[in-house]
């Protein structure tokens, strides 16, 4: 028995380069499955593990103020582990240079004599990306958000920075920093479209911001005038109900007449319902790539080796002749698969640790702005080893034993059971010869062609549609903004104002200025009170019903039709937040303004509408807040024909009118800032597409590659009768092609399915709309063509580097 596990290993050792193409292919497969499982089932947990590492206080408490006796009260309450408290305001900012007013939320914490030893807070962590931490012995110093720091130049780290807001304080940038808990944190949540760099947190020592607060800011500092924090996290031990803990702490809230603006746990806490958000959104893309990897892997596998052992005839033949048993030949086979299955895990482990690793790499850099590197498991090795087996057993058995109920002289002459009747015609032309060998060469497996039609078809689907999915991202940014946004800048004022007739003349006044419009935009949270889903926090624009800026695109919505809020109470939601909240047209939906006011709204109509947003009649919004009167977005449209410089020139005039204007945010950078957004996710869909690119490419090339090998005999015959290098590289390219044509077909007709499939499972995030650009199906129907003239080519210098006697030799006994 040794002697045939040593054949074995010789057998694997003469395959040469088809072994190791044959090798490379099954890893390739078998990586790309391992690593979209994986992610699948470890993108959560992981990512929830290393935002919790991060983000550990289990409830967070928003209040009005409270002091240290309070403190020391939560920290005797049994099942509380840590507690933390903090004084947060937030003020303008005026930079040199800049024309818009940006906003700075100010955290004040304890820094004592241990905070710089251990660079962090008690509960939320943080790392200094740049210069240093906090000193207590520089009480005239902060530290700023790295996001904030890279998106305004003119701010320096070591540069002094003058707060108007608070008596013109003059503060030194220590350094810069990333925080989880402050990583959604970097944009005005009144402007019309999120701004990038327009919001920043800044660190700073808690007595220097009460001191400053009480000297210039009496506005700001009277809620605090008998308090010194009003922010407080807690931990809880293990063990403990967080339950019962909170309930215990909101008890002592009420009993120090605390008054308590929000209390948030961990799951619920806004940054990580956000991330997990794009988590499962970027997990159930992965569980549709996954079911794709599965069938190309599977069906390139198993023509593969169904290839590999229909080639081992005479092998079969020679061993049955000897006197080895069936079951002696079976086990040979094996073993031979086994020595694949190993090699190939080996290789597939690590392709599928790299894929998956540079995922994690990126989505934490793109999300989170961190450099997380996923460890190496032995789990990657073991599932590619039982994937390799599973799928060599499987293409192995039926194969081997389909070829012991031949005869051992046909094994050994290498002949088929083949039926034909024969006629008596006159002699073919070479022409019909060639036409002949091409179409028995196609209809003499039909089994082994179908199987590789369906990998390659699969192999073409998986780059087409993730190719699909970010074109689609990218024109929906680009399209639909300009579908229903009539407007050509947008104005945020400060907070609300009354109605201003004076500010609104000068700028219509404006020569450049063709029209002006105005609305009243709030940040509200909604809930769904027929439904389990978590509140949502979003925005409510109120505008004119005769607002003629903004072109509702309202949709038809689970077979009900949308119409435009025309009575008190009833309002137009976006498609995004109708498919999020569970919501149907006629639902009722419950929107709380930050004032805390709360009120019932009907939902009448769908807005198929990139952003998330709730739509109302401008005065019925102003009734509900109690705002009469007042406003705070604005919206112009230019005369046509404006250069971009006279654009430039047009907004720096609109800030000059008034230091309550806070941005104007021009539409084509709007565009720009959200497509930054959508494109956070192209590089993510750039890796897929890259990796599954290149097992396309390996798969069609090793497809044309054995096709030639299976033949070889019979293009050596061709050769002896008189067939050049041309019309044998004809016969190998029409034989080859056929099947790729049927292939790409195939392709074609599903893509436009499997990009709406994708798309759909991100629509919770974006309203995406399906965009077929001419260039992917153009794609892909050529580029397969190319690798199979690219692979004929290496197939025929294969063909001509044999002798005819090699190639036409009929039996060979060992």
């Amino acid at each position: 028995m040794k002697r045939i596990y040593l054949k074995s290993v010789r057998d694997l050792k003469d395959l040469g380069k088809q072994g190791i193409v044959l090798i490379l292919i099954l890893g390739l497969c078998v990586g790309f499955v391992t690593s979209m499982l994986y992610m699948v089932t470890d993108i959560l947990p992981v990512f929830r593990g290393f935002f919790r590492e991060a983000n550990a206080a289990d409830y967070t408490y928003e209040t009005r103020g409270f002091n240290s006796s309070f403190l020391e009260e939560v920290k005797d309450i049994d099942g509380v582990k840590e507690v933390q408290a903090r004084l947060i305001v937030q003020i303008p900012l005026e930079i040199e240079g800049r024309e818009e007013i940006l906003q700075l939320r100010l955290v004040g914490v304890n820094v004592d004599e241990n905070f710089n030893k251990t660079h962090n807070l008690k509960i939320y962590n943080y790392n200094i990306i740049s210069g240093e931490n906090l000193d207590p012995t520089d009480n005239r110093s902060l530290i700023l958000t790295k996001k904030f720091v890279e998106r305004n130049e003119e701010i320096k780290i070591g540069d002094t920075i003058n707060l108007d807001a608070l008596g013109n304080a003059n503060l030194t940038i220590k350094g810069s920093f990333h925080s989880m808990e402050f990583v959604l944190v970097n944009s005005l949540p009144e402007v019309s479209f999120p701004v990038e760099g327009t919001l920043g947190v800044a660190f700073i020592s808690q007595k220097i911001l009460y001191d400053l607060l009480k000297e210039h800011r009496l506005d700001l500092f009277r809620p605090y005038q008998n308090f010194e924090y009003n922010q407080l996290q807690i931990t809880i031990k293990e063990g403990s109900d967080p339950e019962q803990v909170n309930e215990q702490i909101e008890d002592k809230l009420e009993a120090f007449d605390v008054i308590k603006i929000s209390s948030t746990s961990f799951e619920n806490s806004y940054s990580w319902k956000w991330f997990k958000s794009d988590l499962e959104g970027a997990q159930s893309f992965m569980a549709v790539l996954l079911i794709l990897a599965i069938v190309m892997a599977f069906t390139s596998s198993l023509s593969i080796f169904m290839r590999f052992v229909l080639k081992q005839k005479r092998q079969i033949g020679t061993l049955s002749s000897l006197g080895y048993t069936k079951y002696d030949i079976m086990k040979s086979f094996l073993f031979l698969l086994f020595i694949i299955s190993i090699i190939s895990s080996l290789i597939g482990g690590l392709i599928g640790y790299g894929f998956m690793a540079g995922m994690f790499i990126e989505m934490g850099g793109q999300l989170l702005g961190i450099s997380y590197i996923y460890p190496f498991q032995i789990k990657f090795i073991w599932t590619s080893f039982l994937i390799c087996v599973v799928l060599a057993v499987l293409a192995i058995i039926p194969a081997i034993r389909k070829l012991l109920n031949f005869d051992i002289t046909d094994l050994l002459y290498q002949k088929e059971r083949l039926y034909s009747r024969v006629s008596r015609k006159k002699k073919p032309s070479k022409r019909k010869a060639s036409r002949k060998v091409i179409w028995r060469n196609l209809l003499r497996h039909p089994k082994k062609n179908i199987l590789n039609l369906v990998g390659i078809a699969f192999s073409l689907i998986i780059v087409a549609g993730s190719l699909i999915m970010t074109t689609s991202m990218n024109y929906t940014v680009n399209s639909k903004i300009l579908e229903t946004e009539k407007w050509d800048a947008s104005i945020t004022i400060s907070d609300t104002v009354d109605f201003d007739a004076d500010l609104l003349n000068q700028i219509e006044n404006i020569p450049d200025i063709e029209a002006l419009d105005y609305g009243l935009k709030l940040p509200i949270t909604m809930e769904n009170p027929e439904s389990d889903v978590d509140e949502e926090l979003t925005q409510i624009l109120g505008l004119n019903r005769n607002f003629s800026m903004h072109e509702y695109k309202l949709v038809e919505y689970k077979g009900k039709e949308s119409k435009l809020y025309e009575h008190e109470d009833e309002v137009v939601i976006s498609l995004t937040l109708m498919r999020k909240m569970e919501f149907k047209i006629d639902d009722k939906v419950n929107i709380t303004v930050p004032t805390g006011k709360e009120r019932q709204f009907t939902i009448v109509g769908v807005s198929d509408e990139i952003m998330g947003l709730i739509h109302t009649d401008l005065m019925e919004l102003q009734n509900f807040t109690q705002l009469p009167d007042q406003i705070n977005s604005l919206y112009v449209q230019y005369k046509s024909g404006l250069s971009e410089g006279e654009k430039e020139k047009l907004i720096s005039e609109i800030y000059d009118i008034s230091e309550r204007i806070v941005i104007v945010q021009d539409m084509e950078d709007i565009i720009d800032s959200i497509s930054q957004y959508a494109q956070l996710l192209i590089p993510f869909m750039g890796i897929i597409i890259l990796f599954a690119a290149i097992v396309e490419f390996f798969i069609l090339y090793n497809a044309t590659l054995m096709s030639i090998g299976d033949h070889e005999s019979e293009y050596g015959i061709l050769r002896s009768l008189g067939y050049n290098k041309r019309k044998i590289y004809i016969i190998i390219i029409s034989e080859n092609l056929l099947p790729i044509i049927l292939s790409v077909a195939f392709s074609l007709i599903l893509m436009p399915y499997i990009g709406l499939w994708l798309i759909s499972l991100w629509q919770e995030q974006f309203s995406i709309s399906l965009h077929l650009p001419p260039w992917i199906f153009i794609a892909t129907i050529i580029v397969p063509i190319l690798i199979t003239l690219f692979a004929g080519r290496s197939g025929l210098k294969y063909i001509y580097s044999r002798t005819l006697y090699e190639q036409v030799q009929t039996s060979y006994v060992a």
